[in-house]
């Protein structure tokens, strides 16, 4: 969205393909076979699909372990090495036909 507003606002036609420069997620399918589980809990699972945010709440309570002094270069190897985190309309999930309510949340998260 920013690369086409910036084409816009400098007139350009904005003909560059961004899927080239950013690859798309490696699984872009989600199957759900069955749901066992709570709607909410379905949920947590589809999202920790796309991206699992626990890792990166491993690495930043790591800074706290770390002497102060190697905090800021830890930080910022952090940053330099960030995932790439696909949005929601990235990813198809799959659902059995009973799963009506769950369809329903991950379409409004922006899941397909």
């Amino acid at each position: 969205m920013n690369y086409e507003a910036v084409c816009r606002f400098l007139s350009l036609s904005g003909s560059m393909e961004l899927d080239r420069l950013i690859p798309g997620p490696a699984s872009p399918q989600i199957k759900i076979d069955a749901v066992n589980l709570s709607v909410e809990q379905t949920i947590r699972e589809i999202v920790n699909t796309c991206y699992d945010i626990r890792l990166d709440d491993r690495q930043l309570r790591q800074l706290v372990l770390l002497p102060e002094a190697e905090r800021g270069k830890y930080f910022q190897k952090l940053r330099a090495e960030y995932r790439i985190r696909r949005e929601f309309f990235n990813f198809t999930v799959s659902l059995p036909n009973n799963a009506n309510e769950i369809s329903n949340v991950l379409r409004l998260l922006g899941l397909k």
